[in-house]
């Protein structure tokens, strides 16, 4: 059971932001483990925003077009692999030894999977844009 707030009303006028900021926090809430089980909207706001984001995205089918395409319709289970080292290192924010422990492989194993991947996609995970598109393209798709 979760629960969400909504900022205090002052005035009836301010019922209806009220009632929008806690059904955007119930909505993070009921799809994620943001570790609240009752939280206002400030709490969780990245969340929500990333969320808002995704559906921006989801609605301009230009804008999820990226370099992940070859992973994507590419050899499923090689793909799955390539994405979720993928995933792993820009959580880890790069720290290859943390990734690789998450993903329980050695690190010279993902250091060779991150090859894969910039030979496959062509990615430049050094550039800032690309890497911020990179890590929302994957939520797109699952």
């Amino acid at each position: 059971m979760v629960g969400a707030i909504g900022k205090r009303a002052l005035s009836v006028d301010l019922v209806p932001t009220s009632r929008a900021e806690a059904d955007r926090a119930m909505r993070v809430l009921l799809g994620q483990d943001t570790g609240y089980d009752v939280a206002q909207l400030d709490d969780i706001r990245a969340h929500a925003n990333l969320l808002e984001l995704l559906d921006v995205l989801r609605e301009r089918p230009h804008l999820q077009e990226g370099r992940l395409e070859p992973l994507i319709t590419g050899d499923n289970q090689r793909g799955r692999v390539l994405l979720e080292t993928l995933r792993a290192y820009l959580d880890h924010f790069g720290d290859v030894t943390q990734a690789s422990r998450a993903l329980q492989v050695h690190p010279n194993t993902f250091r060779y999977r991150l090859g894969r991947i910039a030979k496959v996609t062509g990615l430049r995970l050094d550039d800032p844009a690309e890497r911020i598109m990179t890590t929302l393209q994957p939520q797109l798709i699952t």
